[in-house]
């Protein structure tokens, strides 16, 4: 069934975030349910990041319940994010799997958040800062990796969090599959499901949505770049390789931001909802 180009505007309820140059060929959508229905993206300028975009899974749910302690009553609202995200990268999967499986690594493409420790059983701990203008929001949590199978190239991980002032909590499960490509590189499927509580639901499905394929497209651009980095590295030699190794290990190697400022993403996502909703590119 054909349908308009949901590069350029949403298409059944789903938007395209990865906002691809007009240029960019879309393929007709598959499969009748939202949990299979997808596009791929092809831009027809050659770059060395390639990125394959598949829509989120437009899955949301929320429940909302009823409590009283001490005579006071309040409600609570849980929503659940389902997410699916494709990108390819240009560097060896045993490169991309040992940068995945690695939290200390993957943190700084992620900005705002960090590892403040590990646990004995392979636990780790974080936190992460999120500020919309003046307001910052702050949650503490845990994370780990409940199964990882190299061969097969799976990965599961499970991490919960809370807000340090405040009764918001975060709970997302994450499944990863590596994927090695004819030309050498690697392609990254993630499937996440996002359980949210406290403040940040007050922002609404839409708008959550598009602030989380912003944070996951700036994750991707950063781990490509890192990688590109350290495979660079490599190849001039062990001094190049050293160097490299000394500026990770001080933490000054990508520039890291002390809390995750989501004014700009709101502004990137709202104007990528006025040009779908004039028919921009």
């Amino acid at each position: 069934m054909r349908s308009s180009c949901p590069c350029t505007r949403v298409v059944e309820g789903i938007p395209c975030f990865g906002r691809p140059p007009s240029s960019t060929k879309c393929a007709l959508w598959r499969g009748t349910s939202e949990q299979s229905r997808s596009w791929r993206c092809i831009p027809t300028r050659s770059s060395k990041y390639r990125r394959t975009t598949t829509p989120f899974a437009s899955t949301w749910t929320t429940r909302t319940t009823w409590s009283a302690r001490g005579g006071a009553a309040s409600f609570s609202t849980v929503s659940t994010l389902k997410i699916r995200e494709r990108f390819s990268l240009d560097a060896a999967p045993e490169l991309v799997w040992a940068y995945l499986i690695d939290p200390v690594r993957t943190v700084v493409c992620l900005p705002g958040a960090e590892i403040t420790g590990q646990d004995d059983d392979g636990t780790y701990s974080g936190a992460m800062k999120v500020k919309v203008g003046a307001v910052t929001v702050s949650y503490r949590g845990k994370l780990n990796f409940e199964e990882t199978d190299e061969a097969r190239g799976y990965f599961r991980m499970v991490g919960k969090g809370r807000e340090k002032s405040g009764s918001g909590s975060v709970t997302m499960t994450m499944e990863g599959r590596l994927l090695a490509l004819d030309d050498g590189g690697s392609e990254v499927v993630i499937d996440s499901e996002v359980r949210l509580t406290g403040k940040i639901v007050r922002f609404g499905r839409g708008m959550i949505e598009s602030i989380s394929g912003e944070i996951f497209k700036e994750f991707t651009v950063r781990m490509a770049d890192e990688l590109r980095r350290e495979t660079q590295a490599d190849g001039e030699g062990s001094d190049a390789a050293e160097t490299a190794e000394a500026t990770s290990g001080s933490g000054e190697g990508t520039a890291h931001e002390p809390a995750l400022n989501l004014v700009p993403l709101l502004l990137r996502a709202f104007r990528a909802w006025l040009s779908r909703l004039f028919g921009g590119s």
